[in-house]
């Protein structure tokens, strides 16, 4: 596998629901997401929640995380299709730089992982917010959001987009990426991760 492949594996683990505190089965947004958490079978891309004709605009998504963004310039992104390396949401990620430092940001379409109801983003941002300690929630753009300095792990924030998408950035202090996510064309990824 490729250091990029492991990259983007990587980058897409953050947006999954913590498997120590999931949602009854009948109020679950992304069941997919849970039953692999709590599942030891390998391998394939699950059965889309929401069936298989949805349309996705990659190219909107890209378009979204603009070349520079609160003074940081952006390295050329990299899109991935349902199913491409085992993903089982389409996404974009790009990587911008802050003080000679990469700064991670990924958009991923949940649709085909989780219902994508009304109220599931701020949902899911009570699963963090209280599943990584010194998690707190905010409002990037009047979406719900979470910022986190997880043990060992880089700061991240995450955003959810009309119930629908997760847009993540990692790997800088805490206002750099609060200053990164509210430069992203946010107009731009809400036409791109319609409401269901």
């Amino acid at each position: 596998m490729r250091p990029a492949t492991l990259l983007l594996l990587a980058a897409c683990s953050g947006s999954e629901p913590s498997a120590e505190a999931p949602e009854p089965a009948d109020t679950d947004p992304c069941p997919v997401l849970t039953a692999s958490a709590n599942s030891t079978r390998g391998g394939g891309v699950e059965p889309s929640v929401n069936g298989e004709g949805i349309a996705i605009d990659l190219d909107a998504l890209e378009a979204a995380l603009p070349e520079n963004a609160a003074g940081l310039p952006r390295a050329e992104p990299s899109t991935w299709n349902r199913g491409d390396a085992g993903h089982w949401s389409p996404g974009v990620v790009a990587f911008y730089t802050h003080e000679g430092s990469r700064v991670g940001a990924q958009v991923t379409d949940l649709v085909h992982v989780c219902t994508c109801d009304s109220g599931m983003g701020a949902v899911l941002q009570g699963r963090r917010a209280h599943s990584v300690p010194g998690a707190r929630p905010l409002e990037i753009a009047g979406h719900p959001a979470v910022a986190a300095e997880p043990a060992n792990r880089p700061p991240e924030l995450e955003v959810w987009v009309n119930d629908r998408c997760s847009v993540r950035v990692w790997a800088a202090p805490t206002d750099v990426l609060e200053r990164l996510a509210g430069a992203l064309d946010w107009p731009a990824l809400a036409a791109a991760c319609p409401a269901r």
